[in-house]
């Protein structure tokens, strides 16, 4: 992996200066993780949003589902399974 010299400089200053990591891999290996984390979050809300203006395409009035509401379409879903929860 090819990384700016003043990068790393910062990179190595911060695992030296914070005690957080114990190295630059440590570093390096957290950055990643929580970038790709980031990445699927934005993903995951923009698949949300095109979920959300779909359904109100189709009629849903932006309001979440009461528990009994909720409740009601869980056992639909089973039963379209021939499913039950006895």
């Amino acid at each position: 992996m090819n990384v700016e010299p003043e990068l790393v400089g910062l990179v190595d200053e911060i695992v030296k200066n914070e005690g957080i990591y114990s190295s630059r891999n440590d570093f390096i290996r957290d950055a990643i993780r929580t970038r790709v984390l980031e990445l699927k979050r934005l993903q995951l809300r923009k698949k949300a949003k095109e979920i959300g203006k779909a359904c109100l395409k189709k009629g849903w009035n932006g309001q979440l589902a009461s528990k009994k509401q909720r409740e009601k379409a869980a056992l639909e879903f089973l039963k379209g399974k021939k499913l039950s929860i006895d």
